[in-house]
């Protein structure tokens, strides 16, 4: 009768730790996969709800916000895609601008230059919410847009920034042909000396003397169709 075989405890450790980490390792691998497709999904059902009447829209952006990092470029895809409804872009554009992050940037420029009025309009809206430096500066692109509309739209965004930043683009903006961009010229100008400029400031001495212009020296009016 044989002697049964004595097994090496060393080698045996070694095997189970070896199997040990190998499960390990499957396990971590599948956890952060679950994880990944779990975390994917979810951003893209929130973007989904951007464009479900009844959902509060409120609710849907703050999530998207909080989950800028997840969430920024997903909602760049379906700013771009055109196959997407005008209402579900339009909401991405803005949520992309809450964000207040300069990876956005790239997507709202990019949509600046798309043929549906609409979605320019958008993305001027999604770049005041930015209020950054870099972001007035793409917005000037939109102040310069064939569509009065858009004009308009962005023009009435810039008094989202500090007047010191704004002042040379309302004045231009306050001689725009069309009345709609006009006025919004003046509106912003005038929330600009609800600010807490001093009064002796040069910027807010110059945004009276262009309102006092324009009041004295209405511009033609428009009969153009818009946008």
């Amino acid at each position: 009768m044989e002697a049964p075989e004595i097994k090496d405890p060393v080698r045996l450790r070694r095997q189970a730790l070896a199997a040990f980490a190998i499960a390990t390792t499957v396990n971590a691998l599948l956890l952060g996969w679950l994880y990944r497709y779990y975390r994917v999904g979810y951003i893209d059902h929130l973007i989904a709800e951007l464009d479900r009447p009844g959902i509060p829209d409120a609710d849907v952006e703050t999530a998207l916000v909080e989950r800028k990092d997840d969430s920024i470029g997903p909602l760049g895809a379906a700013l771009a895609a055109p196959g997407n409804g005008v209402e579900l872009r339009s909401r991405a554009a803005e949520v992309l601008g809450s964000t207040k992050d300069e990876r956005a940037l790239p997507y709202l420029a990019a949509a600046l230059e798309d043929p549906d009025w609409r979605i320019r309009q958008a993305a001027a809206v999604g770049l005041s919410r930015m209020e950054s430096r870099s972001s007035l500066e793409t917005l000037d692109r939109a102040l310069a847009d064939p569509s009065a509309s858009v004009r308009a739209r962005a023009v009435a965004s810039l008094g989202n920034y500090p007047p010191v930043w704004t002042v040379d683009r309302l004045e231009a903006a306050s001689l725009d042909p069309e009345v709609a961009v006009r006025d919004q010229a003046r509106i912003a100008l005038e929330k600009a000396l609800r600010t807490d400029l001093p009064a002796d400031h040069p910027v807010r001495i110059r945004i009276e003397d262009i309102l006092g212009k324009n009041r004295e020296e209405p511009g033609p009016r428009s009969h153009g169709r818009r946008p």
